[in-house]
């Protein structure tokens, strides 16, 4: 789902797909479609990108195993860690940069996707090496 703004010119290469919702821009002037200037019509788009989202987040699974939750709250802190370096100026791109890195690999471990370092550190969790 994108939110397409049209315009009287319009934007090259991008047109409306199926699950898109097209509206129009300058809301204050036509009396249609969304207002950046006076918020027109915001609420309303608001609204209907929630009952596009609700209907999907039906359709989502239910997380029902402890690593899967840990997985995505790592991957949410990440993201918010991201936010955070992001409104600190683009000088913390790097900072950022890496914690989403950190998000990704959350996410992948979720999905079933590993890589050697994570395969290693499982094996070498298991065992007891002693003196």
């Amino acid at each position: 789902m994108r939110v397409v703004l049209t315009s009287d010119s319009p934007i090259t290469g991008v047109s409306p797909q199926a699950d898109d919702i097209v509206t129009s821009g300058k809301a204050d002037l036509t009396g249609q479609g969304v207002s950046g200037k006076t918020g027109q019509g915001i609420a309303e788009l608001i609204d209907s990108i929630g009952e596009i989202l609700q209907a999907r987040v039906a359709n989502a699974a239910t997380v029902t195993r402890e690593r899967h939750r840990l997985a995505i709250d790592r991957a949410i802190r990440a993201m918010e860690s991201a936010a955070i370096e992001v409104e600190r100026g683009a000088e913390r791109a790097e900072l950022a940069a890496a914690e989403l890195r950190v998000a990704i690999r959350a996410l992948e471990s979720l999905v079933g996707r590993v890589d050697v370092e994570n395969l290693l550190d499982e094996i070498f969790s298991s065992f007891c090496i002693g003196k």
